[in-house]
């Protein structure tokens, strides 16, 4: 049933939560020219096309004691997680980042961690050579980040979450639910108990790494026919991927990559390691619809840029999403984080 956007008594959370908004604002426009326009809402960035030349333009809002609370991370990760964000975005388009402008809105904070934050970020920038231009701060109850990030293609063409075709092979890089897991260390023990627990899966929630390099690699084979990153999860982000392309998926819960540490923390804590792996977010690796008879190909360019590749399941022509068990049955995917 459709929604009546302008019926006040409907809710965000009851619309659909951030789909809802992101409509909205598809529906509105933003009075663009269209010969200006490459790809706009609904994709890991926006495409802006000035003459030949097309740049990839993408912003991500983080918010204290949303996305970070400053007693489980430093200022420094922060700024880095802040620049990961968008970076990963620019580099599921198989862009390269180049430029970022930052917004800040700040308590009165002592100019020492506004330091760190600034040095968290450039490490970032400076890791894939990319330079702050411009911004702006504000007075802020608690701390916001928000920072837009221009990519560069680089003579190659984008690609898009809508150009997945039955029949590909879905694959994702390294392991699934590492910064989840890490998320739920610090919420249940604290950083000092959660680093006792695990400290590489603290640090893969605190200081996450986008995967530019194989992306770049793995898009200049030309196999890989749609690709986005994991930061909301594969349970909320292959159903965007999907919709995006008109097509279904099937995914088997015994090929998801799980790291040796996650599989022991699970097994510790009693969690369960294929839930973890499927809903977990902000894990920034990346996932791919590739064709089947180039799959060698796309593996290894992927190696020779640091990153395993797995494959976990395959594209489909019905519309549905569904994970099959070990025993062979099927279900669908677990809940996913929501926003509202």
């Amino acid at each position: 049933m459709p929604i009546n956007w302008y019926n006040q008594s409907v809710k965000i959370s009851d619309a659909g939560g951030e789909n809802a908004i992101i409509e909205i604002a598809r529906k509105a426009s933003c009075g663009l020219p269209v010969e200006r326009l490459g790809l706009g809402i609904g994709d890991d960035a926006a495409i802006l096309r000035f003459g030949e030349d097309d740049i990839v333009v993408t912003c991500d809002l983080l918010v204290e004691n949303v996305h970070f609370r400053t007693d489980w991370a430093s200022a420094y990760e922060i700024g880095w997680k802040s620049a990961v964000a968008n970076i990963s975005d620019v580099a599921a388009m198989g862009a390269v980042p180049r430029h970022a402008l930052v917004s800040l809105g700040l308590p009165d904070a002592d100019l020492d961690f506004v330091r760190d934050l600034y040095e968290g970020l450039g490490s970032a920038c400076k890791r894939w050579n990319s330079a702050a231009v411009g911004g702006d701060t504000v007075r802020s109850e608690v701390l916001v980040v928000n920072i837009t990030w221009i990519g560069d293609l680089a003579g190659a063409s984008a690609v898009l979450r809508s150009g997945a075709r039955p029949g590909d092979l879905l694959m994702v890089t390294n392991c699934l639910g590492n910064s989840l897991a890490g998320l739920r260390l610090l919420q249940n023990h604290g950083r000092d108990g959660a680093i006792e627990v695990s400290a590489a899966l603290v640090n893969s929630h605190l200081r996450p790494t986008p995967r530019v390099e194989a992306a770049r690699a793995m898009t200049a084979t030309g196999a890989v026919h749609a690709m986005m990153d994991l930061s909301d999860g594969l349970a909320a982000d292959l159903p965007k991927l999907c919709r995006a392309s008109g097509v279904g998926a099937r995914i088997n819960s015994q090929d998801l990559p799980i790291s040796s540490e996650l599989v022991t923390v699970c097994r510790t804590l009693g969690w369960n390691q294929t839930e973890v792996a499927c809903v977990g977010g902000e894990d920034y690796e990346l996932l791919a619809a590739v064709d089947r008879e180039r799959l060698n190909e796309v593996s290894e360019a992927a190696r020779s840029a640091g990153s395993d590749v797995t494959v976990i399941g395959e594209v489909l022509e019905e519309d549905r999403v569904i994970l099959v068990g070990s025993g062979g049955a099927e279900s669908r995917l677990p809940d996913s984080w929501e926003h509202f």
